[in-house]
């Protein structure tokens, strides 16, 4: 692969960057604060310079930025808004939007003149968020744009008056802020006004052509292992280039590409891919530029000429400093050398050489004695300019609007609709009636909005607020200003004071007020007034169109309430591309259907002829016979007539001329360069631009290119092509409209655009710079535990409403756990005064009244960890050994809680008990996880399922039991038991869901992440998990132990119905009922309750026993839910989105069907989810791949934009 570069910047580091001596003089004028301008011929390596430099200044610690001004706006360009983008592009280049909202800071100083705008951004901004010693770097690059804005003067004085600024005040900020200038201009270009002092500020940098000596250790390096002598062949490309620096790259480029030995011809290199068919060849532009420099100022063109001719004759002329000189060297094709001008290199000579100079003169020589008939391509027409051509639509349109009729022209663009309205406009005001014309695209686009709130919000995060973003108040307003400003009426109506005076009234009422307070008073009856919308299109994308529209249709409706009203004098006119059916779409509104439509169609040979040929006449012999051409291949398209002609009378060097080869050589070869003003790129980009309808509009159009015509019918397809342009209806049929769009637009074109379309998905990937900043976004969110837990607890809110709906919490299960509860009700009744910790005489009675009931396992889930002999002289521990001793010797199972000390050994030995740790993880969401390899930290949940397993299971019928003799640790001697039995298993295979992913939820800690850890399944109801009965209804219910089981449902209170039977099954767990005083500090055994917890029941705290009862449940019924991770999940969402963006493009005539199929596979997602949940105990999250995939597909904003506009 190449290592040259021919299109675009050079980075410092690119291989093939040569360093000159400019870079260092650059870099140091600019640190010691100079002022700097860089003005020389395109491709000389201006813009790679100002990236080297940049890169130095910003390691230094210094800001810059740097403003492209071709993106600003040309001559047309209002002056307030291009100062708001200049503003904007500083904003972004400083990356400042990130901290301030641009778009709010601008409206602040919208009272302000453009320029004290600038100078508060400079002060209250730059400086204030870059203080000193921060120097701040402001590059203007493409300045030469600069020179035709009407307000250049005023922008450069601006310029000026910060370097002034430096001399007022030694200390000032301004001598940190710094300017550079590049661009294809002098200094003396920039301000010609003599009321304007010259811009002669800063220091001039002049870019020479590169040296062999410059050049040599970049440029061999790409060349070593193509050729087998590098600096030779270096030397005969610097023979052809002259060190041009494009022209260098572009030889070395050729070398390595199509060098066939490694001792390449260079010469025949250059012949065959430069010289030869050089225009065809000259990609990316270079000399065709040159060309165009040279010929396209026609007042300059002959000068030019002269003095490159003489140059050439003569070797080189001496420099002088005169405007002809430098124009010529702001071309590139001439350098100075010390004093001289001489051809810059061999290249130019051989291409640009004595014989093309002679050629170029005699034509403009034969230009100059030609016709001076003017025609116009793009603009409007006066309707007394030579060239107008009336049609029987100008007497039409003239008649219907006389006659107070609504007209709407809604055509293709260039068809001469501002032309009409313009001739039109010009009959009705010599008849006296009051005109106006609004340029609906001035007013705003589909950025306007109607509400701010979180629409604007949004729009603000991606940047797509611009210059005409407004709230629909003020676009209102705009329109009324628009008015008053047209009508004339701002000399005696101060429009700004007469708005504000109706704020308090809605946008259209203020409207309905300005037509009847101000057009009707200021312009009395007789006098009709005429309101003409041009550019009707740009109101179809906003958000209020409709009421828009509605206002004007009940402007036509008061006519019919009062024949006299004065409503008969107001007109409106419509101008667009558009359809009547565009306008207005809902259903909640009357279709727009009132007015005359005017359908403009091509210009007739006929209606020409007398204006057309008039300016042919002095150029060709036979101006009907060339005129019939000129149709021939324009087709009566007003434009395309209107350039054939002016290049026929620019052109055309003998009065015999060829007319097809004209158009060949001006409009139809490399048509893209060419189509100035623009016309066929419209085209190409109206029916491409339309994401949604290109498929279908470009077979549509194809199957016209096939059969020749097809049958009109008005359908939405057919009047969208029609609006291109690119078609025409004749009588009932649509044809092509004329030659010039069937040559460029042939079969050949259309057949790649459907394959471009159809491959189109390939494009969008990778994902876009949004998308990517939006998955970094909610990976990070999903990173966080807080969102996760968020999120978790939600989604298991929701399951536990599915599972109530759908019937799945219905069993008559016998549940696994008996709670034995001390509540507040069991203290009071007990009398005790102080229940932390909890007398053990009382533990006592309830170990003792269990034990009776003959259950298998019980479970203390209390702190045992010290004797209490202060307490009560030890007489509680005494008794409460005594019923754990009792218990043992029938054989039942003691479970205790621990914390890191364990039980005392004064209670109870763990040689014939066993006990588990009380961990409780993330508020009891999470399952604690066993810990076969550390004693200490098996949890007392999994040790009652161990207690539970050995006693329940048939399996371990004759293990090892509690025993008051044992002397070996009890939990060693099931350890011991289980590696003896053949057919028994380890204690891992007790827990078989949660040992398959441990390793991976184990490895995930480590990223402080807990991937795949089983939760605690609280969506379903808490009496499928226990059953439950306060401690002093245990020990006063001797054997009757019965309650209102319904009640205890919908009240849950700790109650229990008949659990004589069912406790012989159950494990029976002692534990705090929600007093406060419980745990190891006050309230630590209550925890706030999940959503799903607090759905089946009201109570406000969850209590550490139900907690175990829950978790004892899930190891006993192997209830193991893995929760899949959220930040899994936004993968897959984005995968999902990028790949259904993928699957649009490629199929993008199914888009709709595709959107809804996905809006419903989304749905069934989430019940899917939810029923693996509950048959399959995963947890798929539900927000986070769903959030994402929408996001991914709506960033795709160009074509869901398109989707809302079908």
């Amino acid at each position: 692969m190449s290592p040259y570069k021919v299109v675009g910047n050079l980075a410092a580091n690119h291989p093939t960057y040569v360093v000159r001596k400019q870079d260092t003089e650059l870099y140091e004028k600019l640190l010691a604060g100079e002022y700097c301008y860089v003005f020389n011929a395109r491709q000389m390596g201006k813009s790679s310079l100002r990236v080297s430099v940049m890169k130095k200044l910003r390691s230094q610690g210094c800001k810059c930025a740097v403003i492209d001004m071709t993106r600003l706006g040309n001559s047309s360009v209002l002056e307030k808004s291009w100062y708001r983008q200049f503003i904007k592009e500083l904003f972004s280049g400083f990356d400042l939007n990130y901290s301030i909202n641009s778009q709010e800071w601008i409206e602040r100083y919208q009272s302000l003149p453009s320029t004290q705008i600038l100078l508060q951004f400079i002060e209250e901004i730059l400086f204030i968020n870059f203080p000193a010693p921060h120097k701040i770097y402001i590059f203007l690059d493409e300045i030469d744009t600069l020179v035709s804005l009407p307000f250049k003067n005023q922008f450069l004085a601006f310029i000026r008056s910060c370097y002034n600024f430096r001399v007022e005040d030694e200390n000032s900020d301004y001598h940190r802020l710094v300017f550079g200038f590049f661009g294809v201009a002098t200094p003396e270009d920039l301000i010609r006004d003599g009321k304007h002092t010259p811009f002669n500020i800063g220091h001039e940098i002049e870019l020479t052509e590169l040296t062999f000596a410059q050049g040599k250790k970049s440029l061999t390096e790409g060349l070593k292992g193509v050729v087998d002598e590098p600096e030779t062949v270096l030397k005969k490309v610097f023979d052809w280039s002259g060190g041009q620096p494009f022209l260098t790259q572009k030889i070395c480029k050729i070398i390595v590409d199509h060098a066939d030995t490694n001792q390449p011809d260079v010469d025949s290199l250059v012949k065959q891919h430069i010289l030869t068919y050089w225009e065809d060849q000259d990609q990316p532009t270079h000399l065709t530029y040159i060309r165009h420099y040279l010929l396209d100022n026609t007042r300059l063109a002959p000068q030019l000429l002269r003095l490159y001719q003489e140059i050439l004759l003569q070797e080189e002329i001496k420099v002088k400093n005169c405007p002809i000189q430098m124009v010529l060297r702001l071309s590139g094709i001439v350098i100075k050398k010390k004093d001289k001008l001489v051809v810059s290199n061999k290249i130019y000579r051989t291409i640009f050489n004595s014989y093309w100079v002679e050629k170029q003169l005699k034509k403009l020589e034969y230009k100059a004695n030609k016709s001076s008939y003017n025609y116009i391509c793009g603009g409007s027409l006066s309707v007394n300019h030579p060239t107008y051509v009336v049609r029987k639509q100008d007497a039409e349109l003239y008649e219907k609007l006389l006659a107070g009729e609504y007209c709407y022209v809604f055509n293709a663009r260039q068809m001469g609709k501002s032309s009409l309205r313009v001739s039109v406009m010009k009959k009705l005001r010599s008849q006296g009636y009051k005109c106006a014309v609004i340029d609906m695209s001035r007013l705003g686009n589909s950025s306007v909005l109607e509400k701010s709130g979180y629409r604007q919000f949004i729009k603000k995060i991606f940047g797509e607020l611009n210059d005409f973003s407004v709230a629909e108040k003020s676009w209102y307003n705009g329109l009324i200003k628009e008015l008053f400003n047209e009508f004339n009426l701002n000399y005696s109506i101060n429009s700004q004071e007469w708005i504000e005076s109706y704020q308090s009234f809605t946008s259209t009422q203020i409207l309905v007020q300005f037509i009847e307070e101000i057009l009707f008073i200021n312009f009395p009856a007789p006098q009709k007034i005429y309101i003409f919308l041009d550019e009707i299109d740009t109101l179809i994308s906003l958000p209020f169109k409709n009421q828009f529209l509605a206002f004007i249709r009940s402007c036509y409706n008061f006519r019919a309430e009062d024949e006299n009203s004065d409503y008969h004098r107001l007109v409106f006119g419509f101008f667009g591309v558009a359809t009547p059916e565009d306008l207005i779409r809902d259903g909640k509104h009357t279709p727009f259907n009132i007015g005359h439509g005017i359908e403009l169609t091509e210009l007739t040979f006929a209606e020409g002829k007398k204006s057309l040929t008039d300016g042919l006449k002095e150029v060709v012999n036979e101006p009907k016979t060339v005129l019939k051409k000129v149709f021939d291949w324009s087709g009566g398209q007003p434009f395309l007539t209107q350039k054939i002609c002016k290049i026929i009378v620019d052109y055309a060097d003998t009065d015999q001329l060829d007319i097809d080869s004209l158009v060949k050589e001006h409009i139809l070869t490399y048509w893209e360069d060419q189509d100035e003003p623009t016309h066929l790129k419209y085209i190409h980009h109206y029916l491409l631009s339309q994401t949604l309808l290109a498929p279908q509009l470009l077979k549509e159009y194809q199957k016209i290119l096939l059969q020749g015509e097809i049958k009109a019918n008005d359908s939405p397809i057919q009047m969208i092509l029609r609006l291109s342009g690119i078609v025409l209806k004749k009588r009932d049929k649509l044809v092509v409209f004329n030659k010039i769009y069937r040559t460029i637009f042939n079969r050949d074109w259309v057949e790649e655009q459907l394959a471009n379309l159809r491959n189109k998905g390939q494009k969008t990937w990778p994902p876009n710079w949004k998308q990517v900043a939006t998955l970094v976004i909610f990976l990070g969110i999903s990173w966080q535990l807080s969102v996760q837990k968020f999120l978790l607890d939600r989604r298991v809110f929701l399951q536990a409403i599915y599972r109530q709906y759908t019937r799945q919490n219905l069993t008559n299960n016998i549940p696994p756990v008996l709670l034995v509860q001390i509540d507040d009700e069991s203290i009071i009744k007990a009398k005790i005064a102080e229940p932390n910790p909890m007398r053990r005489d009382y533990l006592a009675s309830l170990v003792k009244r269990v034990s009776e009931l003959e259950t298998r396992v019980i479970g203390i889930d209390y702190l045992l960890d010290r004797p209490h002999k202060r307490r009560d002289g030890g007489v509680g521990d005494r008794l409460l050994v005594e019923a754990i001793q009792t218990a043992v010797k029938k054989q039942q199972w003691i479970v205790f809680v621990r914390d890191e000390y364990g039980v005392s050994p004064e209670i109870a030995s763990l040689n014939w008990s066993l006990e588990g740790n009380m961990t409780v993880l993330g508020r009891g969401r999470y399952l604690a996880l066993p810990n076969f390899s550390n004693l200490k930290n098996m949890t007392f949940s999994s040790m009652l399922l161990l207690a539970y397993k050995f006693n329940y299971d048939k399996k371990y019928s004759n293990s090892p039991q509690p025993n008051l003799e044992n002397q070996v640790n009890f939990f060693v001697q099931l350890s011991d038991y289980l590696n003896q039995e053949k057919e028994a298993v380890n204690y891992e295979k007790l827990f078989p869901r949660i040992y398959r992913w441990k390793p991976l939820t184990l490895f995930s800690y480590r990223l402080k992440q807990g991937w795949l850890h089983p939760i605690v399944d609280f969506s379903i109801s808490y009496d499928q998990i226990y059953d439950c009965i306060p401690a002093w209804r245990l020990l006063e219910s001797n054997n009757s132990l019965t309650s209102n089981y319904l009640a205890a449902k919908k009240n849950r209170k700790c109650e229990v119905t008949e659990i004589e039977d069912k406790v012989k099954q159950q494990v029976v767990i002692i534990a705090p009922g929600g007093d406060d005083n419980a745990g190891l500090k006050y309230g630590g055994d209550n925890f706030i309750p999940p959503m799903a917890f607090r759905y089946w029941n009201n109570d406000k705290n969850l209590t550490g026993g139900e907690i175990h009862a829950y978790m004892l449940h899930h190891f006993l019924t192997n209830r193991i839910v893995i929760p899949i991770p959220d930040f899994w999940m936004t993968w897959v969402g984005a995968f999902l989105g990028q790949s259904v963006i993928i699957l649009l493009n490629k199929y993008p005539e199914k888009r709709c069907g595709w959107v809804g199929f996905f809006v419903v596979a989304n749905f069934v997602y989430v019940i899917v989810s939810l029923q693996v949940y509950i048959s399959g105990a995963i947890l798929l999250p539900i927000v986070s791949p769903s959030v994402t995939f929408w996001v991914y597909f709506w960033l795709n904003k160009r074509r869901i934009k398109d989707f809302h506009n079908q």
